[in-house]
């Protein structure tokens, strides 16, 4: 589970958009974690975005340490950064086949030119 949930965070950390299943193990994770867990998968993470080559925000980084290192709750963070993954979520993908979709629709062409006549 924590595996699945850095990997996910990674993800976030190069603001790349969740869907609802990433998002929702890193919340899994997190109802099982304690604060520190969460804590030190986040920087974990962060540690190798940063090593692969990519931006990390410095000041969140230095937040979690420092929480951390006092024992502090990081809650707050970890609320905040549900807020942020919502709002960037990646919208759902049908697993319909096309072909399927367009068998379920109906032709529209007659209800236009009925409303067209009643104007």
């Amino acid at each position: 589970m924590e595996v699945e949930a850095n990997k996910n965070y990674q993800k976030f950390m190069k603001k790349e958009r969740l869907t609802y299943n990433e998002r929702s193990s890193i919340v899994a994770f997190d109802k099982k974690a304690t604060s520190f867990e969460k804590g030190t998968m986040r920087l974990e993470a962060m540690e190798l975005v940063k090593f692969q080559g990519g931006m990390i925000d410095q000041e969140q980084m230095n937040k979690f340490e420092s929480r951390l290192a006092n024992n502090e709750s990081i809650d707050d963070i970890v609320s905040n950064e549900y807020y942020q993954m919502s709002t960037m979520e990646a919208p759902a993908v049908s697993n319909r086949p096309v072909a399927s979709i367009q068998s379920s629709m109906k032709p529209t062409s007659g209800v236009m030119k009925q409303a067209l006549r009643e104007r």
